[in-house]
């Protein structure tokens, strides 16, 4: 890590530790400020148009962290890795108030509302339409293990049911001209960070990519309460959802087109994103509030009546 502070010329006299379990993400301080060091995607071509997408956003306003000014190149490649330096955000964690979550889904709308259309960034473009059943089946069988291994019953019939059907629908899925835009994707509350007056700043961009928008909304749906200790221990209940769609409406008018395939969409992305996080984090089953989330998610699945885009 040292070769990466002194290539971004920081004067640091003892190693950081990383302040993020999942990922290297460094806290540090010069001059009187404190950056964020981290990993942001590769290779550098990447980098910089991910840089340039949340820079324009940042100039127009929007609170989110983009690559601060200096001397040197930001983001560079060191080794393998390609590191980006931003500021570091002062504020508090989300907690599940209402305020914050309607402050979530207007802070999304507006991204939405000022982002390009016909991604002018040259980001990568959502293409996770090809999954594999064999592949899906293995995380469902792992997934599965998991639960009876913790006496946690799980309808496993209903639940290959519903893959299934998931896989079969991918290619009139990605046959469908949906509005998209260029977003910064992940928008969850632990990559959020609130000020006194639960307006949210985004603090992790780094996924950005250019998809249909009602994938992101899904995914926001899906994964807004994962992992973060201070969210609730489930997905958005309804009336929390009303609130983040009430909020995202402020700025988004959604299509008849994406109101046909949301539940759709919304089961594909959480095939896409959701099944394997379940799998492949095994010790969130050891984790009570992580397993209540899981469960959250998987009752979800079963039954959306109430989780449209109306």
């Amino acid at each position: 890590m040292e070769k990466v502070l002194k290539t971004f010329l920081f004067d640091v006299t003892e190693e950081p530790k990383s302040i993020y379990p999942f990922s290297p993400v460094y806290k540090v301080e010069q001059g009187g400020e404190s950056y964020i060091v981290k990993n942001t995607v590769s290779p550098i071509e990447e980098a910089m148009k991910v840089a340039n997408f949340v820079g324009r956003l940042h100039k127009l306003g929007v609170p989110i962290v983009a690559p601060v000014p200096m001397s040197v190149d930001n983001p560079q490649q060191v080794d393998e890795t390609v590191w980006v330096v931003y500021p570091f955000i002062k504020g508090q964690s989300y907690t599940g108030k209402d305020e914050e979550i309607y402050e979530a889904g207007k802070l999304l709308g507006r991204i939405h509302s000022l982002s390009s259309k016909n991604n002018e960034e040259g980001l990568d473009i959502y293409d996770e339409f090809d999954l594999e059943e064999e592949e899906i089946m293995e995380d469902l069988e792992k997934i599965i293990g998991y639960a009876e291994k913790r006496e946690i019953s799980l309808d496993e019939g209903h639940l290959s049911e519903q893959m299934l059907r998931i896989i079969e629908q991918q290619e009139a899925l990605k046959a469908l001209e949906l509005p998209s835009v260029a977003t910064p994707y992940d928008y969850k509350a632990d990559n959020l960070i609130y000020n006194d007056y639960a307006k949210p700043y985004l603090i992790d961009p780094d996924n950005a990519v250019f998809l249909p928008r009602i994938y992101d909304l899904a995914l926001a749906l899906l994964l807004f309460h994962n992992v973060l200790a201070t969210a609730p221990d489930r997905i958005f209940d309804i009336k929390q959802w009303s609130l983040f769609k009430k909020g995202y409406f402020q700025f988004v008018e959604i299509t008849d087109i994406e109101r046909t395939h949301w539940q759709d969409v919304v089961k594909h992305v959480f095939l896409d994103e959701a099944i394997w996080l379940m799998a492949d984090f095994e010790e969130g089953w050891d984790d009570q509030r992580q397993v209540n989330f899981f469960n959250s998610l998987l009752s979800l699945v079963n039954d959306m009546e109430f989780y449209d885009l109306k």
